[in-house]
């Protein structure tokens, strides 16, 4: 037969407390406002560094002779990522939109790609535009674009459930498990490690 576990609500006095502080949920709105960001086109004179988004056509050759995947158009690069391959990003920077250059790099060794590994080549890149990054405030309209809150405590709130919530959960399964444990060392017979394994499932 299943070993019943207790109910893990009626233990009151051995469940772990959970708390979440005022800092985390506002962390995790920081999380949210970062997913919600725009990226605002900057003007032409705009030197790209790093957190701008640059859109950037670019054909990779490799001793004078193009490569199978090194060439193409519209690709956006958040400078500063570490996307690309070492060196491609930092020579962007200080680009201005409409800016050709030419990009030496060299490919790591090992690469996904073994055919390219540890082989220097040039990229001919062009800028096409320069993008910041741009956080929307943390007000009430904030709150209304993420979905059924009037107000940005709403989601102060919403957040505080969900967390506790989260914590409440993972606290239950350590409990569980400690339970299991204890059960099992206080057993006479050998536990089959597939009812374990059912159990904690």
């Amino acid at each position: 037969p299943a070993i019943e576990l207790p109910d893990l609500a009626s233990i009151s006095g051995s469940r772990p407390r959970v708390a979440v502080g005022p800092e985390e949920v506002l962390a995790e709105l920081e999380r949210l406002r970062e997913r919600q960001a725009s990226w605002i086109e900057e003007p032409e004179e705009t030197l790209a560094a790093v957190g701008h988004q640059v859109t950037v056509d670019f054909v990779g050759t490799i001793d004078g002779v193009a490569f199978e995947g090194g060439t193409a158009e519209g690709v956006e690069i958040e400078l500063g990522s570490g996307r690309m391959i070492p060196g491609f990003e930092e020579q962007l920077a200080g680009a201005r939109s409409g800016e050709a250059r030419s990009l030496d790099v060299t490919f790591p060794s090992p690469y996904g790609n073994a055919a390219l590994a540890g082989k220097a080549a040039v990229f001919a890149a062009k800028v096409t535009a320069i993008k910041r990054r741009e956080l929307p405030a943390l007000d009430d309209d904030f709150a209304k674009d993420l979905g059924d809150f009037e107000t940005l405590d709403d989601v102060k709130r919403k957040l505080q459930e969900s967390l506790e919530a989260q914590r409440r959960q993972a606290a239950d399964q350590v409990l569980e498990r400690s339970l299991l444990d204890d059960l099992v060392s206080r057993t006479s017979f050998e536990v089959p490690p597939t009812l374990v394994a059912r159990q904690l499932e």
